[in-house]
C-alpha cells in the first residue's frame, strides 16, 4: 500500500494530458493556482461566481454554499441545481469522454480525507454543458497514463480505498473492473481483505488476504494520477 502512503502526502484531482504529475509534500497547497488571465473566481461570503470559456463559449456558475449552482452559457438555457457544498475548485479544461470538447467539474470541499466528488457539465457534440449527476464520482478523471477513464477513493485507516476503471457505453459510464482494500480487525488479529470486483453491480470475483498490500499496488492502475484544477 505504499501508494496510498505517498497520495495521503498531496492532494490529486483531475485534468486533461497535461506536465508530468508533480509529488506535493504536506506543506504545498492543496490546489494548483489558475494560469493569469485566463478564468476568474469571485467570492463574496457563501457566494462563489467562476468566469470562464470553454469550447470558445462564455461560462458563468453563480453557486451558493449548501443551496444552489446555477450555470449560464451562451445561446442556452441556465441550468439550476442543488449544491450541498460551496465552490472549491474547479476544472475546465478536461476532455473526460474524449470527444474533442472540454467538459466542466466544479469541486465542492474535500472531506476529512482530502477526497472529491465532482459536480459534472458534459459537453455534447457542440460543445454546450449539460450536468450529469452520474458522473458525480469520487476523484473521476482520464488517465493519461494509461489512457482510461479511472476513479479512486483513499480514507482512513479502517475505509475502504478503491480503484476503479471504465469504459463509455452509449453516453454512459460502465466499470468494467476495480479492486478494494480494508484493514479488517478480527479479535486481537489485523490484515488487510483486498477484494477485486466488476461491472456496475460490482460483483467480487476474488478475494485476497495474504500479499494483499504488494498486489494492491498495482491493481487497476499502478499509480494515482495527479488531478490538476483551479481555484
Amino acid at each position: 500500500m505504499k501508494y496510498i502512503l505517498l497520495f495521503l502526502l498531496s492532494l490529486s484531482a483531475c485534468t486533461q494530458p497535461a506536465p508530468a504529475p508533480t509529488t506535493h509534500n504536506s506543506e504545498d497547497k492543496l490546489h494548483q493556482t489558475e494560469p493569469p488571465g485566463q478564468s476568474h473566481v469571485t467570492r463574496n461570503g457563501d457566494t462563489a461566481v467562476l468566469r470562464t470559456a470553454i469550447n470558445n463559449r462564455k461560462i458563468e456558475v453563480f453557486a451558493i454554499a449548501d443551496s444552489l449552482l446555477r450555470l449560464s452559457q451562451e445561446g442556452e438555457a441556465t441550468i439550476t441545481i442543488p449544491f450541498y457544498t460551496e465552490l472549491f475548485a474547479y476544472c475546465d479544461t478536461m476532455d473526460i469522454n474524449r470527444d474533442h470538447q472540454n467538459d466542466l467539474f466544479i469541486y465542492g470541499h474535500p472531506n476529512m480525507h482530502g477526497q472529491m466528488s465532482p459536480y459534472v457539465f458534459l459537453s455534447n457534440n457542440e460543445g454546450k454543458l449539460r450536468y450529469r449527476e452520474d458522473l458525480s464520482i469520487c476523484n473521476l478523471c482520464y488517465d493519461t497514463a494509461t489512457k482510461q477513464v479511472i476513479s479512486f477513493y483513499i480514507g482512513g485507516v479502517f475505509s475502504d480505498h478503491t480503484k476503479d476503471a471504465y469504459i463509455w457505453k452509449n453516453d454512459s459510464l460502465q466499470l468494467v473492473r476495480g479492486a478494494s482494500i480494508t484493514v479488517i480487525q478480527e479479535g486481537a488479529a489485523m490484515f488487510d481483505r483486498l477484494q477485486f470486483y466488476k461491472g456496475n453491480n460490482r460483483k467480487v470475483y476474488r478475494t485476497v488476504i495474504e500479499n494483499s498490500g504488494a498486489i494492491w499496488d498495482t491493481a487497476v492502475f499502478k499509480e494515482y494520477p495527479s488531478i490538476y484544477f483551479r481555484d
